[in-house]
Formats: structure tokens, sequence, C-alpha cells
């Protein structure tokens, strides 16, 4: 157990979100770990949240606040990490505006480090829909701890389209060199959003000597974001973030079972579907037009060549890599079509 030595720093990015702040904050001051640091980033918030943010750091002086020009997600957790000023012993955790943490989540995350000797450790989380609760399926075995080398023979694939351990910073425990380290080494420009927080995870979980698993509850998520609405540039910065998990999987291909670069083109096969789904939601594009970005989008040199890539591999699972090969237009429709809310909901739920 900690002596309370170790001080956890945890990171709120935010953006316009001054309606859900104040209980976020709320869940982080009621922690059962005493020695917390709370940095709230405002990542230029025009709904009068930076002005919260002050007011919360009046009334309680483990809140630090930085304010800066809006530059999106990732810039806004590595802003909030860099002001992390500790030393070898101390961690950091991330708590998104919009979301909660349970009471004993940074206790039960650093026990679970400083017990393991671990550079890292990782809960499972709920989701919450509409204030109802949903305890999330464990992704990978608790009470587990993985080496590096174990790391890469079973869990680096999950970068990469296998998902045996979540890559979201959140329901995540760092110790601070090693996430600042992270976040230096990502090259500028990387991405702003789509991604934001995998470039980081991959980067600080390849580094560390040991990873820890526990069955306890860390995070409260709420249901909902804007990878689920059109954004025109997804694609495009999904395949930025495909180049970029290439790149940095090269120097690791002959320690890692799996077929990285098939597992990647299967992804992005699926992703660009995901895209159509939420160009198809979007009424306010004209049919014509959105049949014009569904082609461009099948001509991109990447999406090209990863659907071929499926098509020659033996991958069993080949319609979205047909259609995009064959420009099947009204199959990729058909395939894209918006599906209920209720559905949406329960699919999200299920992941």
């Amino acid at each position: 157990m900690s002596q309370n030595n170790e001080t956890v720093f945890v990171v709120v990015p935010l953006f316009n979100a001054k309606k859900v702040l104040r209980d976020c904050v709320r869940s982080i001051q009621k922690q059962t770990y005493p020695n917390i640091r709370i940095v709230l980033v405002d990542d230029g918030s025009t709904d009068g949240s930076g002005a919260l943010c002050d007011k919360l750091a009046e009334e309680d002086a483990r809140i630090q606040v930085l304010h800066q020009n809006n530059a999106g997600c990732f810039a806004a957790r590595c802003a909030g990490t860099m002001l992390c000023d500790s030393g070898e012993t101390d961690y950091v955790c991330f708590c998104d505006a919009d979301d909660r943490l349970p009471p004993a989540s940074v206790q039960t995350l650093l026990d679970a480090c400083l017990q393991n000797d671990a550079d890292i450790s990782m809960g499972p989380w709920n989701r919450i829909w509409h204030g109802v609760r949903i305890h999330s399926a464990q992704w990978m075995p608790a009470n587990e701890l993985i080496d590096h080398e174990r790391f890469l023979s079973e869990f680096f694939c999950s970068w990469y389209g296998i998902t045996r351990m979540p890559v979201s910073l959140c329901s995540k425990m760092f110790r601070v060199p090693l996430l600042q380290a992270a976040y230096r080494a990502v090259p500028p420009g990387t991405t702003t959003f789509f991604g934001e927080d995998l470039v980081v995870s991959i980067r600080a979980c390849t580094a560390a000597k040991r990873l820890v698993s526990i069955p306890d509850v860390t995070y409260d998520y709420t249901v909902g974001g804007g990878t689920s609405r059109f954004r025109p540039n997804m694609l495009r910065e999904f395949i930025g973030l495909y180049r970029y998990k290439m790149d940095f999987a090269e120097p690791y291909l002959d320690a890692v079972p799996q077929d990285l670069r098939l597992l990647s083109d299967i992804e992005l096969c699926n992703v660009a579907f995901t895209y159509f789904r939420t160009l198809m939601d979007e009424k306010k594009i004209p049919p014509q037009r959105r049949r014009e970005i569904m082609l461009e989008s099948v001509r991109l040199p990447e999406i090209r060549a990863a659907a071929e890539h499926v098509l020659s591999s033996d991958y069993e699972k080949k319609a979205y890599a047909q259609m995009i090969a064959g420009e099947d237009l009204n199959a990729i429709e058909r395939e894209a079509q918006p599906v209920s809310l209720l559905r949406k909901v329960l699919t999200r739920l299920k992941r």
C-alpha cells in the first residue's frame, strides 16, 4: 500500500465543458488517495469553461490551470502532462471532462503500480449512458503482470486491430517520466484528434518494463463523442495514423508473431466503412456529393492498397475489401446505411 509519499497528477483536458466540468472535478476531489494534484487544461474554450477552471482553482489549492489557444486534445493532454513537475516515483492519469473517476480509482491504480513495481497499471471501466451505468467486459485477464517480452508477443497487436489490451490513455496510470518521454517522441503534427491517445499509449506501453492489469473498475466513461459524427478529414487522419503505426512497428516486426501489416490493412478497410456510415448519416450533404466523396475515398492509394492486400490474403471476411477494390458504390451505400439510435448505443456499449 502507498504511504502517500507519491504524488499522483490527474490531467483533465477540456474544451467547452462548462456544463460537466464541475462534476468531473468533484469526482477527482473525492478520491480516497489524498496526495493528488489536478491539472485542468482549457483548450481555448468559448463557453466560460476557462473562468470556471479559475474559480475551481481558487477553491482548491491542489488545482492548477493552464489556458491555451485551441490546439486539439493531443496538445491539451501533452501540455497537461508536461506540467507534472515530479520525480521518478510520481504518477499521472487522465480524466476527460465529461467522464468521472470512481472514488478509489487513484488509490487502486497506484497500489497496483507500487506492489508490482510496474510502470503502468490499468483497469476496466463503466460506460454511462443517460445516467445508466453499464459495466464493460474485462478486455484482458485481471491481475496480470506483463513484462516487455510478453507485451510484444501478446499485446502489441492491440494497436493494430486486435483488441487484447485497451489502447486508451484513460483508465490507466503511468509513471510521469515515462509518459512525458512518450509525448516528446511523437512527431509534431501527427494528430490533433483522431487516435490522439493511441499515438502516445503505444510508445509508453512499449517502453514500459512492466505493466499490470487489475479487476477493479477505475473509470466511468460517458458514451458519446466526436468519432460518432461525420468529420470530413477523418479518413485522411486515420491514414496518417496508419503510417505512423507502421513506421513505429518496424523495429519490432521480428519479435511480434502477428502479421501487423495485414491486421492494419483490415482495420483500415473497417475504418473506411465507419467513415462511410457517418457520411451517409450526414443529411446536409447531397446524395450525389456523398457518392463523389465515397469514390474519392476508395481511390486513395492507401485504401486501395489495403483492400488489395486483404483480398490476396487468407483472411475470410473480405466483403469490405471487395466493395472498395471494385469501387462498388451501390454496395457501399447499402452497407453504410444509417442505423437506429438504439442500435448505435447497443453497439457502442458492447465494445
